[in-house]
């Protein structure tokens, strides 16, 4: 299987004759970028001779390896077009090279089929074992445990310190945090995970350590064990809204109870007033960096998860004063894999309106493509993507690709470049920033109609990327509520008991620095619903985007992002 190879901001150019000057950096890029195209529809052709062709003479140039991950990924590609060709020492050659270069992902050199011709080769053998022996340097076996009802104390207290020795060396936000002394966290934390008597309490005091940190893309996943008891809720979304906890969609086309329906007001759960509950139980465990994002998560995404088919009580108040008790059952998995599909309908005066659910599945890109022919015939188009979570921020970008026909401008990011030796010498660590680069229009559908995104505080990561580069394109308004404010790659790495945790490796900013992580992307135009809109099932954040693409009210207006 090829390795995908993107050239980040980078012009699809024709390729240079032997007769040009020689190549620009940024030149070479876009020479690159339409190359590895043409290897990408060889590779699908399965003309694989072509296809390596055309990455030797790729690796042929030393400029090709200033671009990322481009160059391990080239020798990787090489490495398997040898194997399918048959030459399996030149491939085995070309995967040294690549791991020499930085390609380590073990995973995919052992369940890739290009690959197959070599495994019987003990140098190919011996070379896998020495692969995976360099990455039980960081995700062991011995520290990676199955789950078990309750863990020994012995992988707890390992466990603690691996998440909290990750995080000190690979966290970029601790200046957001100053009152947060990680040490001291950890030494306080180590008799309480000692004296958990479950796994799900030890995972439990682990997601409350970590929610210190007050970000969005660091915290502890429990283990897929334990979902069934953790992670499922009724068939209704709540929200906080003026200060009133509402349920704002009920999924259910017959409810239970008769009596359940969008709108009312939710004022106890189990017995316990319900701010109080938010605050006190659902709270202290979540990974937020803003305040908008930790109201959501405490009053929208958690705020009534439990067990599997077990009920929660709602007192609730009804628009006539009327107070009454109901019973729901937790029905619905949250931990499911967002929809990919972009849903679609057509408003009045001819406005396409998509909601883009989530980036994290690349089939976005392919099934967004195949309903342009009909969104070239719209007037306009509105993209919400107020539940949009995040994924991959290349599939965004991806999207965005189709509204312009010029490059734009992605976020840049810093992550933290920590050299032992500088340490030693009594030096300051470093950042390493990278540049602003840009991002290629998709080059043969442009859509350049008016376009409005929908923004909330459900909106985040990837998705905050897109709306980055949207606002910097000068494509269209952000409408609705500022977003999450939380973006950035995050390192994944196992825990003891079956479970995992993140860490924000990259602090991310517009292209010319100006912050939003901590902060979140403010609107254009701010649209906050209210209980009369929603009890009215009005959405007036969709309202002033239809109002804004109809009446054609001017340009972006400049604001504080």
């Amino acid at each position: 299987m090829i390795r995908v190879i993107l050239v980040v901001g980078l012009l699809l150019w024709p390729c240079f004759g032997q007769a040009q000057d020689p190549m620009s950096q940024e030149e070479f890029g876009r020479y690159a970028q339409e190359r590895f195209g043409e290897v990408g529809r060889l590779w699908q052709e399965r003309q694989f001779e072509k296809a390596v062709a055309i990455l030797e003479e790729l690796a042929t140039h030393k400029e090709l390896q200033a671009l990322g991950s481009a160059w391990p990924a080239t020798l990787y590609n090489l490495a398997c077009g040898d194997a399918l060709l048959g030459r399996n020492d030149r491939a085995l050659s070309r995967l040294r090279e690549a791991a020499e270069a930085g390609f380590t992902d073990l995973s995919q050199i052992e369940r890739d089929p290009d690959l197959d011709n070599l495994r019987t080769m003990p140098a190919f053998r011996d070379f896998v074992k020495r692969l995976r022996a360099q990455g039980r340097l960081w995700e062991n076996p011995v520290l990676n445990t199955p789950y078990r009802e309750n863990i020994s104390e012995e992988e707890k207290v390992a466990g603690l310190s691996k998440l909290w020795s990750e995080i000190k060396y690979n966290f970029v936000f601790f200046d957001r945090v100053p009152d947060v002394d990680w040490d001291s966290l950890y030494v306080a934390y180590l008799p309480r995970v000692r004296q958990t008597t479950s796994t799900l309490e030890y995972y439990r005091l682990l997601q409350e350590m970590t929610a210190h940190l007050q970000d969005g893309h660091t915290g502890v996943n429990i283990p897929a064990d334990l979902y069934d008891r953790t992670s499922y809720r009724p068939a209704v979304r709540t929200r906080l809204i003026e200060d009133m906890v509402l349920m704002v969609e009920v999924k259910s086309a017959s409810p239970t109870d008769a009596r359940i329906r969008q709108g009312l007001e939710i004022t106890q759960v189990d017995g316990i007033p319900v701010r109080e509950y938010a605050a006190r139980l659902i709270a202290p465990y979540v990974r937020a960096s803003t305040p908008q994002a930790l109201e959501v998560w405490a009053y929208d995404y958690s705020l009534l998860l439990g067990p599997k088919g077990e009920d929660v009580e709602l007192q609730v108040l009804d628009e006539g004063g009327l107070m009454y008790t109901v019973r729901l059952t937790r029905s619905e998995p949250v931990m499911v894999k967002p929809k990919a599909d972009p849903q679609v309908r057509l408003l009045a005066g001819n406005i396409a309106y998509v909601a883009l659910p989530s980036f994290a599945d690349p089939g976005v890109v392919p099934g967004f493509d195949s309903l342009f022919a009909g969104l070239a015939k719209t007037e306009a188009l509105i993209l919400d993507l107020r539940d949009n979570g995040g994924g991959n921020s290349a599939v965004g970008f991806a999207l965005l690709g189709y509204l312009t026909e010029q490059p734009f401008l992605i976020a840049p990011c810093t992550s933290r470049d920590y050299r032992p030796v500088r340490r030693a010498l009594g030096l300051k660590n470093d950042w390493h920033k990278e540049a602003a680069v840009e991002w290629p229009a998709s080059g043969s559908r442009s859509y350049l109609k008016p376009v409005v995104v929908l923004i909330g505080p459900r909106t985040g990561s990837a998705a905050e990327d897109f709306c980055v580069a949207f606002r910097v394109m000068q494509r269209g308004n952000l409408i609705g509520e500022p977003t999450a404010g939380s973006t950035g790659q995050p390192l994944v790495f196992g825990l003891p008991g079956g479970g995992n945790a993140t860490v924000c490796t990259a602090h991310c900013t517009y292209p010319d620095g100006t912050e939003f992580v901590g902060i979140g992307i403010r609107p254009d135009t701010e649209v906050h619903p209210t209980v009369s809109e929603v009890r009215a099932g009005r959405d007036a954040a969709l309202e002033a985007a239809e109002d804004y693409v109809r009446h054609g009210l001017g340009g972006t207006r400049s604001i504080q992002p």
